[in-house]
């Protein structure tokens, strides 16, 4: 049996909410949000976008525990051209990946009014993320604090264990170089095995 906070964070980190097989439309022609993580792992995230979501390109840095050790991971996503770009930084390896429904990353902090109703999640009030406010939202799964349909904050409980994510810093219409979303260079292509 799949618990429903599982499927919550599932639905809210995989992309599946996305009506069509197109790269997200953000509610802003460009922005830079960096988010702090924890819960399960530890670390931040950066997204950068333009072309309201044409182009993204999304910095992560985690640390976890596997068998008591302590592990990290950074990882770079490019978003350009339905082609979604994941390069490992510690292996200096990427693959490339069409967009589609289920593509890890793509739009994993945008939701809209009819996914939240259909996950059970409730407007219960707004509250200030990151100076902005945000319209806060209550399941008995958490709680998401939405932007003009991005998430700026989350807390949900998976598996007894608080899963939480929170911006610190949102810039709206920020000016984005075109060469963030150029392919970093010195990384060979994963070949499928």
């Amino acid at each position: 049996m799949i618990h429903k906070p599982l499927v919550v964070l599932l639905f809210l980190f995989s992309g599946f909410f996305l009506k069509s097989q197109q790269v997200p439309c953000y509610p802003i022609k460009s922005g830079i949000i960096e988010y702090t993580l924890t819960g399960g792992s530890t670390g931040t995230e950066t997204i950068s976008f333009d072309k309201y979501g044409k182009l993204i390109h999304i910095s992560k840095t985690v640390s976890f525990i596997v068998d008591g050790e302590i592990l990290s991971e950074n990882l770079i996503l490019i978003i350009k051209n339905d082609s979604l770009f994941a390069f490992n930084t510690s292996l200096k390896t990427f693959a490339i990946e069409p967009i589609s429904l289920n593509s890890p990353h793509v739009s994993n902090h945008l939701v809209t009014d009819e996914l939240l109703q259909t996950m059970g999640f409730l407007l219960t009030g707004t509250e200030m993320v990151a100076n902005y406010v945000c319209d806060k939202y209550t399941s008995s799964d958490g709680t998401l604090w939405v932007w003009k349909g991005i998430v700026l904050r989350s807390s949900l409980t998976v598996m007894g264990a608080e899963i939480c994510t929170k911006a610190i810093k949102v810039i709206s219409n920020a000016h984005i170089l075109p060469s963030k979303f150029i392919n970093p260079e010195g990384y060979q292509l994963q070949k499928n095995k």
